[in-house]
């Protein structure tokens, strides 16, 4: 009996499984016992098992590898073989290559070999307990109890079953649940399981052409054959056959002696070799047993203080060789979360939360992992007996064509995974592939995060396809002396196939003529322009892991660059490669390998492919004919690249290639070469070319000329795309930014706070690298904290924001839109950067010094940046729908932004939770260029061409204002605009304050999402990446509705109407906005109300339904009944309804700087009391949606 307060563990069956725990514990000194219910320790049942890699690793952590590999020999050839016998695909020196690449051999060896193996290394054979079945298992206050057939009680801290397939522990783990938690397993789980296979195995003496370390895959239709060399020549074998149709429960067939011998007789005359039958070896046999294939991972395997693991928890079909490293793999996890339990209880017990928390978090990393093995081995099933056309064509034609790596890949691609023993050391190995542990990270599948980047490369081929097809910009010829840059524009001519050397892939100008015309710096730019794109296709299709992909083929990718365009072609291949590279194997370095012979190659092709190009372009002649001899032969130059490689390969080809292991360094530095030369060529070449146009005073003349063209296209269509395509840009990137800075935010406030509690309440919690589990800081001391300190930097944003509006619409006016928009981006670079200061000296600066990152936007914050781009937006049509659309495309890249944003952040934060903000700030640095490339409105329309004069326009402008001495001071010109803004609102309908109201009303309602992250977390216990990705799901809606839905709508309601209607117009505005307010009232409220999961889902997409609103309201602004047109007066004043737009955003700051504090106010409060009170700040915003909606009610257009 174990000494009181000792922890013991009693485990259940001494299988692989129960004695590889049994040494695991006995390693760490825990106390356990086995119970056995056969006779003895390691019966011959005749089978064997297969060690992978990772299997091997964990034997050798407990020093018994070497064990092992005295009495086995491991695999040395695998031989692929049809159902003649006949060799379809055979690999040597397999020993060597799988432990050149994992560090390990395969192995196979009889089952009670290995049993022997680890039952002998146990010191105290006491410890071991056979004939004892175990009966009943019972919960007892603290403990587990056991009851054996024999009436002997064993008691324990917790049981373990490891008692296979037809598990006792597992009926018994039921049996309790149905009496104290019915609903914890799933009832239909006993006749779940299915079974699709029957199978014959056993073992054989020696047979003649089955040498030790052999292995052979017979492939046959329904049916095939694994057949393995072992030690003393014995030979193992498994025969599967498919079953006519999949039997689950008690429907599973049971297979008597008679059923053996007659499938054995049935089989006698498949071959094996070619000169080797079936019936040989069953003439060998020493012993052979039929049993049906359950292949099952059951969903729950704990309950209590009792697990199962094993397969008992999960079964797989044997022929990937993967169930016993699994049962391995499992009992270790067990084991490292026992230990680090047991390190960190001072009483070496342990309560029964922690024992279910250990159970879980073994589940948990476990399951997925095992879901990937029985995926596996039911594939692999299903090819070898040619299960499907597919299958057939795979397994016959398809394998004898593929390397060594791909099936080194399709036998071990588990193993890089695999679980080790934490405490215990490991041999060192140089190891090609390495293993998780040995990673920076640990490898995980992008879940949601690959199908929005998927969507947005996706989006962008879209986008840039339709405005190629849209905006034609043709360019005539102009020719040039030295370098100068200059075009003359001219009318459309006769569309022309792409050409890799001109300018067309990446603007909308193209014209062969206008690039044999001798333009230097675009020669120059257009060697940087394709060769990269052109080097990164052909290396990565030369990748050993993308031979049998899409990507494989470069010369499909050019090609389609040559007819389609790199503009479109790129984005289709990088959406391709997020979807091939979405898998752990892809990334093993064995598999990142190029040939040397080719990555020597590629630099000296490329080099050498450009400069035949732009030497055909620089020393043409300038006849007519030779320039169509020209493009035809450009036509072709896409095919110089890859042919040059080859050529080149086949010479470096001739030298005695080496081993990978070997040639791995040397690849690496020529690729590192290619790389570093490329992109330094790209990057001079830009600078290059943009000193040279810049410096180039016949510029001016070509702005101007483009401008001249963009209002001849305005007047011609009123459907003008390309001027919104800036405000776009800069509003997708500064909000892009900020969306990423919103998660890592809470996080980092949220991490620091919990460490701080921590600190003063159980330090143990801590880990030794200072981290500290998230789960653990969803308690309301630090929610409520992390919810006052981001209500008062809202609060601090939106006031220092609305405060300063105005006096920065005089500094507009001095220095120009440009600067404040640069003055922007500084304040909200200074929020990123500040954020990582404070996480960066957590020992020097207190949490709350976080709350100075908003200071700065006294340059200017949201109200300042929204105003002058609506304002923009909005001048840019006179066209009610056109406006309306544009409003529409604005609000959609905030959901665009809303879809990016948490998923970019959440995925960036598990590598760093710096990553985000460092993101953050280069895009705000992306942002400072497309400042200067923001459209003028008044030039577009055609009243002038004087940019600096535009852009010196006033955010709020008057008569009074015109008149005014440019030397006043600040002060004065504040209150000057101050008296504007009365002056404005004054002179307009009571509609005008009605929607300014409504304004204010939205803005103080809407201030309820930036909780919503918060309020995820916290009501249902979830991390701050899984609620950024369930926000990524909601903006899908939105982004939806904006782009798509309300465009269309709007445009077949004016097709509809019979003439343009101003007052039917302002009657479907306003309806459409109370129908947003309406959903909003329900989505608000459900969201409140939502005590489930699976209920606030449904209410965030009936509350994202209402993202339409801003398009109708502001639509609205440009109505006659809100702003009634404006009269010049004799002295010319400008007109102050273009500046309207400053006056709402002010409305809708003070309305934020209402809601921020009062919502964080009611979050910390909710949070007091718990439950459905957390919902409190959203039951405040159905109210305010109400009262808008009565506002519209109020309005009259008549």
């Amino acid at each position: 009996m174990p000494h009181e307060n000792s922890f013991r563990v009693v485990i259940a069956g001494a299988s692989v499984a129960g004695l590889s725990l049994a040494n695991m514990l006995q390693a760490n000194d825990i106390d356990y016992v086995v119970l056995e219910a056969h006779h003895s320790i390691a019966p011959q049942v005749g089978a064997s098992i297969g060690l992978l890699p990772h299997g091997c690793r964990i034997l050798d952590q407990l020093g018994l590898y070497e064990k092992v590999m005295e009495i086995a020999p491991p695999i040395q050839t695998f031989n692929f073989r049809d159902a003649a016998g006949s060799v379809l695909a055979q690999h040597q020196d397999m020993d060597r290559r799988l432990i050149e690449r994992h560090g390990y051999p395969m192995v196979f060896l009889d089952r009670q070999m290995l049993l022997r193996i680890l039952y002998d290394n146990i010191k105290d054979k006491s410890k071991i307990l056979t004939n004892k079945r175990v009966v009943k298992a019972t919960l007892t206050h603290g403990g587990v109890q056991v009851a054996t057939a024999d009436g002997t009680t064993v008691p324990g801290d917790i049981l373990v079953g490891a008692d296979g397939v037809h598990s006792t522990i597992r009926q018994e783990m039921w049996k309790l649940a149905t009496d104290l938690s019915p609903e914890y397993f799933d009832p239909g789980e006993h006749e779940a399981p299915p079974c699709d296979n029957s199978c014959i195995f056993g073992i054989s003496n020696p047979c003649p052409g089955i040498g030790p370390g052999d292995l052979h895959c017979v492939f046959r239709n329904s049916s095939s054959y694994l057949v393995t060399g072992g030690p003393e020549g014995r030979v193992y074998w498994f025969r599967f056959q498919k079953l006519p149709k999949t039997f689950q429960g008690s429907d599973i067939p049971r297979y008597t002696d008679a059923d053996l011998e007659k499938a054995l007789a049935e089989s006698a005359d498949d071959n094996i070799l070619p000169d080797l039958k079936f019936s040989t070896l069953v003439e060998n046999k020493v012993s052979a047993v039929m049993t049906p294939l359950v292949e099952y991972i059951y969903k729950q395997w704990h309950f209590g203080r009792i697990i199962t693991l094993g397969d008992s928890a999960h079964k797989f079909h044997p022929v990937g060789g993967q169930g016993g490293n699994a049962a391995i793999e499992s009992v270790a996890s067990l084991t490292n979360n026992l230990v680090r339990a047991l390190s960190q209880s001072p009483s070496g017990s342990l309560s029964s939360t922690e024992v279910v928390s250990i159970f879980e978090d073994v589940q948990s990393r476990r399951k997925p992992r095992v879901a990937l093995n029985h995926r596996y081995s039911y594939g692999r099933a299903r090819t070898e007996a040619l299960d499907s056309p597919l299958k057939k064509l795979m397994a016959l034609h398809l394998l004898p064509l593929v390397g060594e790596q791909v099936v080194t890949l399709s036998y071990c691609a588990q193993s890089p995974g695999g679980e080790r023993l934490d405490m215990l050391p490991v041999r060192p190995h140089k190891n090609l592939i390495p293993y998780k542990q040995e990673l920076l990270a640990e490898p995980k599948s992008r879940g949601c995060l690959q199908w929005a980047f998927v969507g947005s490369y996706l989006f962008m081929a879209a986008v840039v396809l339709c405005a190629s097809r849209r905006v034609e910009l043709p360019l005539g010829t102009s020719h040039t002396q030295n370098t100068s840059l200059s075009f003359q524009l001219e009318q459309p001519s006769e569309p022309r196939a792409r050409n890799l050397s001109t300018s067309h892939d990446f603007t909308a100008m193209s014209g062969v003529e206008a690039w044999v015309s001798g333009l230097a710096p675009s020669e120059i730019y257009s060697l940087g322009h394709f060769v990269q794109p052109a080097a990164i296709m052909v290396i990565e299709g030369y990748r050993g892991r993308n031979k049998l992909t899409p990507l494989g083929l470069p010369i499909l990718w050019l090609m389609l660059i040559q007819f389609i365009g790199l503009e479109v072609v790129m984005p289709l291949y990088f959406a391709l490669y997020t979807l091939v590279s979405d898998s752990e194997p892809y990334w093993w370095p064995l598999r990142r390998f190029v040939p040397l012979r080719y990555a020597r190659s590629v630099l000296t092709a490329c080099v050498v492919g450009e400069a035949v190009r732009i030497g055909l372009l620089h020393n043409h002649s300038t006849t007519s004919d030779s320039t169509n001899t020209l493009d035809i032969m450009q036509q072709f130059l896409f095919l110089l690249i890859p042919l040059l490689i080859q050529a080149l390969g086949a010479f470096y080809g001739r030298r005695q290639e080496l081993n990978p292991s070997e040639t791995l360094d040397l690849e690496l530095h020529s690729l590192r070469n290619t790389y570093l030369v490329l992109g330094m060529t790209g990057a001079l070449c830009h600078w290059y070319t943009l000193i040279s146009i810049f410096r180039d005073s016949a510029v001016l003349s070509v702005l101007h000329d483009y401008r001249s063209f963009l209002r001849t296209q305005g007047r011609a269509s009123r459907r003008r795309v390309a001027p919104i395509i800036p405000v776009l840009a800069l509003c997708l990137c500064v909000n892009l930014a900020m969306s990423l800075y919103q998660l890592p935010s809470n996080r980092l406030i949220e991490r620091r706070l919990c460490i701080d509690y921590y600190r003063r309440t159980d330090p143990s919690q801590i880990q030794p690298d200072g981290s500290l589990d998230e789960k653990l800081c969803k308690i309301r001391e630090i929610e409520k904290d992390l919810g006052r300190i981001q209500g008062v930097m809202e609060t601090l944003w939106v006031a220092g924001d609305f405060v300063m509006t105005i006096p920065l619409s005089f500094l507009a006016e001095k220095w120009g839109r440009r600067a404040i928009l640069r003055l922007n981006l500084l304040s909200r670079g200074f929020m990123l950067l500040w954020a990582i200061v404070v996480g960066s000296f957590d020992a020097s600066l207190p949490t709350r010094a976080i709350i100075a990152g908003p200071v700065l936007s006294i340059l200017g914050g949201d109200c300042v940046f929204n105003s002058l781009n609506y304002n923009l937006a909005s001048n840019l049509t006179d066209d009610h729908v056109q406006r309306a659309i544009y409003f529409g495309y604005m609000s959609s890249v905030s959901y665009v932004v809303a879809l990016l944003g948490p998923a970019l952040a959440s995925s960036t934060m598990t590598l760093s939770l710096w990553l985000p903000f460092w993101l953050g700030i280069i895009l705000l640095l992306s942002a400072i260029p497309i400042i200067q490339f923001l459209p003028s409105p008044n030039e577009l329309d055609g009243y002038g061409d004087d940019l600096d004069e535009e852009q010196h326009e006033p955010l709020l402008s008057s008569p009074l204002l015109k008149a005014q001495d440019d030397q006043s001071s600040l002060l004065h010109s504040t209150k000057e605009r101050l008296q504007t803004i009365k002056t404005i609102i004054s002179s307009h309908p009571r509609n005008f304050t009605l929607l300014l109201f409504s304004f204010w009303l939205t803005s103080l309602a809407s201030s309820d999402t930036k909780l919503l992250v918060q309020y995820i977390s916290a009501r249902y216990d979830w991390t701050f990446s899984s609620a950024g990705y369930l926000l990524s799901g909601k903006a899908v809606v939105n982004f939806t509705l904006l782009t798509v839905i309300i465009p269309k709508l709007l445009r077949s309601a004016r097709e509809m109407q019979q003439a343009d209607c101003t007052e039917a117009v302002d009657k479907s505005n306003i309806r459409n906005v109370m129908y947003c307010l309406l959903v909003s009232v329900f989505g608000a409220l459900g969201i409140a109300i939502a005590g489930r999961i699976w209920m606030l889902i449904p209410s965030m997409f009936v509350y994202a339904l209402g993202s339409a609103l801003p398009i109708f309201t502001l639509s609205l602004l440009k109505s006659p009944a809100i702003s009634p047109p404006h009269t010049e007066n004799s002295e010319g004043s400008s007109d102050p309804e273009t500046h309207i737009f400053s006056i709402v955003m002010l409305v809708k700051t003070a309305g934020s700087l209402v809601g921020a504090p009062l919502m964080a106010a009611l979050w910390v409060h909710g949070l007091d009391i718990g439950g459905a009170a957390m919902g409190m700040p959203f039951f405040i915003s159905g109210p305010c949606y109400t009262v808008a909606i009565w506002v519209f009610t109020e309005m009259k257009v008549d």
